[in-house]
């Protein structure tokens, strides 16, 4: 899995209604683009790790990884591997 304790930018396209877990994780100083009516993208620094997938994971899809790449394949490997165990 792609982690890191250094800090690296990571692009997001979140729903609305996510604006207040975005806020909460990363600041009132974060900077945010319109993506049509109903979605925002927004460049974070994240260092990578279980906690962070794990709070992408529960907005339930509303919250995409858009890139890095190799943060995106990470955070996919971690779901496949979950959807993997449950067999």
């Amino acid at each position: 899995m792609f982690s890191t304790d250094e800090a690296v930018d990571v692009t997001l396209r979140c729903d609305n209604c996510c604006m207040n877990a975005v806020v909460d994780k990363f600041g009132k100083k974060v900077k945010i683009s319109s993506v049509g009516e109903e979605q925002f993208r927004t460049t974070v620094k994240v260092c990578t790790s279980p906690t962070f997938y794990r709070w992408v994971f529960g907005s339930s899809g509303k919250i995409v990884i858009e890139g890095p790449v190799e943060v995106r394949n990470a955070y996919k490997k971690m779901l496949q591997k979950s959807l993997e165990s449950m067999n």
